[in-house]
């Protein structure tokens, strides 16, 4: 199956499940690349690519074709992305240049990880303010559905590292924070990979107790988490 047509699925299945936790109106009609290069009207990226910082500010180095919704509701299918994490700014290429994507709704499309896996990735704005993210701030979403979200908000910095008789070090730290959407009362947790704080921010989700024990979840394993609302709000 073509790669287009996985990412179509994927974004339109994460629609479905109600992922949108503030309407966005307009149409939904999608838009090919062309079309978006006479219609968005992004600013220049600021690439952060230093000779003098080791590592990477992007969640994947390549940009990776994909789908992009604003919130003016128009989509953008077959559009080259990539998420700089350090700004929180999702870029993509226009008339052969790196531009930054305004008012990002939601986006979808398989990143090539270190090593040649494909790993989908949506990400999505529009969430409560909190820890000062604000509802432009672009979250990845691990799980989510009409019961639960699970999030994941990525965070980079540069660290400086003072060596002796040698130059100083620098290198790209990425990091990441979890945070738990409920829609139904449209409360956002920031939340640690513990059986505490996880319960604590599902305590108003009535299945999740049960599930967790049954799926016996390892809450100090992303993994194990995601399977976890995803089975919520499979029930």
């Amino acid at each position: 199956m073509r790669l287009g047509f996985l990412l179509a699925g994927m974004f339109l299945v994460q629609c479905a499940q109600g992922q949108t936790p503030t309407g966005t109106g307009g149409s939904n009609n999608a838009t090919t690349v062309s079309e978006l290069n006479r219609m968005i009207n992004g600013r220049p990226a600021t690439i952060l690519d230093r000779t003098d910082v080791d590592g990477s500010p992007y969640l994947f180095n390549d940009y990776s074709e994909g789908f992009v919704k604003v919130r003016g509701g128009q989509t953008y299918q077959s559009v080259k992305l990539r998420f700089e994490v350090m700004n929180n700014e999702l870029q993509f290429i226009q008339d052969g240049k790196e531009m930054v994507m305004p008012d990002v709704d939601s986006a979808a499309y398989l990143a090539i990880a270190e090593g040649g896996a494909k790993i989908s990735t949506v990400l999505k704005s529009g969430y409560p303010a909190i820890d000062g993210h604000t509802t432009n701030s672009l979250y990845e979403i691990l799980a989510s559905g009409p019961k639960v979200h699970l999030l994941k908000f990525h965070r980079c910095y540069i660290t400086e590292q003072k060596r002796m008789g040698v130059p100083d070090k620098k290198e790209f730290v990425k990091d990441a924070d979890y945070y738990i959407y409920i829609p139904a009362t449209g409360s956002i947790k920031k939340v640690k990979l513990s059986k505490k704080e996880i319960e604590e921010a599902l305590s108003g989700v009535p299945e999740a107790a049960k599930t967790a024990e049954e799926q016996k979840t390892n809450f100090k394993k992303e993994a194990g988490v995601r399977s976890l609302v995803a089975a919520v709000n499979g029930k």
